[in-house]
């Protein structure tokens, strides 16, 4: 009985500690129609935080082109709470928060898969899983 306690123990802690796969790319994609003077995604940044984590950034950002970033091997974990901001012509400064729990747990790790932050003309930002084919030597 102490033997199945300890295992039943032992697999519960190994099931918090394992790490779900994540996607080895990250696409940021303006469909707003208008050049951006920039397009930028990274950690939501919490009370306190310095320097919250980077995951990419263009500029200027061209409409109706994804602009595709590889992850590093061993990079860290991503947040579960990502902010989109983005500059318009006139200078303005915009920024949205997303959330990226449901997303990723959909997530298979495959080479080509990527997590894809779309700007959509009404300032709303859909993040959703695809496909990148691999990039040419």
């Amino acid at each position: 009985m102490r033997f199945l306690a300890t295992f039943l123990i032992a697999a519960a802690l190994a099931a918090c500690t394992s790490t779900r796969p994540e996607p080895g790319k990250i696409v940021l994609s303006n469909a707003t129609g208008a050049v951006l003077k920039s397009m930028a995604v990274g950690e939501a940044r919490k009370e306190g935080d310095k320097s919250p984590l980077r995951l990419g950034r263009i500029a200027p950002a061209f409409p109706g082109r994804n602009f595709v970033f590889v992850r590093k091997e061993g990079a860290d974990r991503l947040p579960k709470q990502a902010a989109v901001t983005w500059q318009l012509p006139s200078g303005a400064i915009r920024t949205v928060k997303v959330q990226l729990d449901d997303v990723l747990k959909q997530a298979t790790g495959a080479p080509d898969e990527a997590l894809f932050f779309e700007l959509r003309p009404d300032g709303r930002v859909v993040v959703f899983l695809g496909r990148v084919p691999p990039q040419r030597p």
